[in-house]
């Protein structure tokens, strides 16, 4: 009994440590995401013609402000 004690201590501490890097690398993910389509909106913004499709066939000034995405 007192040798079986330590062995589910460890299995929790180590499912918890892959719980905690697996939402680290979620949010870094997420953080990443916003950080490239803000610059791709901002990118094409400051662009004269810009390529996203979503609004090809708008010009600058008919864009919608507020971008959402699915």
């Amino acid at each position: 009994m007192e040798a079986e004690t330590p062995q589910p201590k460890a299995r929790r501490l180590s499912n918890n440590r892959q719980e905690s890097v697996r939402l680290k690398r979620s949010e870094t993910i997420k953080e990443v995401k916003t950080k490239c389509l803000s610059f791709f909106f901002d990118f094409n913004l400051s662009k004269k013609t810009h390529f996203n499709p979503l609004f090809y066939n708008y010009s600058i000034q008919n864009r919608p402000k507020v971008v959402k995405l699915s």
